[in-house]
């Protein structure tokens, strides 16, 4: 009997403990991350408003890790959009380096998953304008369950040149 009350006790202290990590930091959308204020826009700042925080998202992967031949050897990368519906601003990169072993190698393409992490920017090479913005994952990622990736959306590369 003393047995189990130990041991609900300890897995009663477990929970509240894990709980509160979550909780210590913001959770916030993909597109609270992604989105720039106009007025920054115009004066050539388009760094995320959470650039060197760190925050909780969700979202689903879109890109699971292994297919990108531009990370460093020993690098992942995943791809992942708000689970909300997407739109502008509701997709961002979710990037670990070699030395900081495997947090996203297990992830699956339609993956929902809980993600808590540094913002930072990942600023191009000097002919690209503007920088990248990305999520370091602090910690292996929650992995929530499985929804259908959303179906591609075809564009027209005239689009991007704004004809």
């Amino acid at each position: 009997m003393k047995r189990s009350i130990l041991l609900f006790v300890i897995l009663s202290v477990t929970l509240v403990l894990n709980s509160g990590a979550q909780a210590q930091f913001p959770d916030v959308t993909i597109q609270d991350i992604q989105t720039v204020d106009p007025d920054s826009l115009a004066i050539g700042i388009d760094d995320s408003p959470f650039l060197d925080d760190t925050v909780t998202t969700r979202g689903i992967v879109v890109f699971p890790p292994g297919l990108s031949s531009s990370v460093p050897q020993g690098a992942a990368v995943v791809y992942i959009v708000d689970p909300a519906g997407g739109g502008e601003y509701s997709g961002m990169n979710v990037l670990t380096q070699a030395n900081e072993g495997n947090l996203l190698g297990g992830f699956q393409l339609g993956d929902s998953i809980r993600v808590t992490g540094l913002i930072e920017e990942f600023e191009g090479s000097g002919d690209v304008p503007g920088s990248l913005t990305q999520l370091r994952p602090i910690q292996t990622p929650d992995l929530l369950g499985f929804v259908a990736p959303p179906e591609p959306v075809e564009i027209d590369p005239a689009e991007f040149a704004g004809t």
